[in-house]
């Protein structure tokens, strides 16, 4: 008897045979939707109802809505009053107000460790972007901060010295410097920056540099090997292009640098 594909409401894909009977189907689903109850599942949600002040529409929060949560939910709305949270909290919300659908994600980063009073920027990347990373490190020199940068590949430790197996490396016969998280983070707290931007770090890597930074750390750009499109710009697209290039459309673009070195041509990047 062929096997049948049947496209539940939730949208996976569940493979039964035909002859399972009705009932243990009903059970499965039952059993699923008491499951869902008990967590929260805004993603599959219709209403909505955090986005609005409508009573009625409140009304019908489904049963397993944070909202529902009020001691919890308070809870966490009072630490935005926090003296460490207050100022970093209303100046990004602000330059998400200023800038949303203006500006690209760089120039929604600088604005706002401007913002912020901020001097010294951390810079932890990706060995593979790091054209990428040189760009953006004069750019930000060039808006007044001191960038302080340390590459993924630090150390130059073999993977196979923490335990990584020789067969699951990209390149098994090769050697291959393991990624540093963990130092980037320290090497950039011994520095004292006073925020980081981590551009293009692995997944699971992005997650150990944002474990052992003392700073807050905002994502720049994130890294996919394979729908990432790399190009080579010319020189006379450049000032127009490359902003949106790189941080609106996550285009990765090959750069002949040469050009880069002055201020007016870095602010002429940044700003149109």
């Amino acid at each position: 008897m062929p096997a049948l594909y049947f496209y539940a409401k939730n949208g996976y894909n569940i493979k039964y045979d035909v002859k399972i009977k009705r009932s243990e189907i009903l059970y499965q689903e039952d059993n699923k939707t008491r499951r869902e109850e008990k967590m929260y599942t805004c993603a599959k949600c219709n209403i909505l109802a955090c986005g609005s002040q409508d009573p009625v529409v409140r009304e019908k929060m489904p049963k397993n809505c944070p909202m529902r949560e009020k001691e919890k939910m308070d809870g966490a709305h009072e630490k935005y009053v926090l003296e460490e949270n207050h100022e970093f909290y209303v100046s990004c919300s602000e330059i998400e107000g200023e800038g949303y659908c203006q500006w690209p994600r760089l120039k929604e980063t600088v604005e706002f460790c401007k913002k912020m009073g901020y001097k010294k920027i951390g810079l932890a990347f990706c060995r593979g972007l790091r054209k990428e990373a040189r760009v953006v490190a004069d750019l930000f020199t060039a808006q007044g901060f001191d960038v302080v940068s340390v590459i993924c590949k630090t150390g130059g430790f073999p993977k196979e010295s923490v335990g990584i197996p020789k067969e699951k490396k990209v390149n098994a016969d090769a050697f291959e410097p393991m990624c540093n998280p963990i130092a980037q983070a320290e090497f950039l707290n011994s520095q004292e920056t006073e925020f980081n931007i981590a551009l293009g770090l692995c997944v699971g890597h992005d997650s150990m540099f944002y474990k052992y930074s003392k700073q807050m750390v905002t994502t720049l750009v994130a890294k996919d090997t394979i729908h990432a499109v790399r190009s080579t710009v010319r020189k006379d697209i450049l000032r127009r292009d490359y902003s949106s290039s790189l941080c609106q459309n996550m285009v990765l673009v090959d750069l002949d640098l040469g050009d880069l070195k002055s201020e007016d041509r870095l602010n002429g990047i940044y700003w149109k």
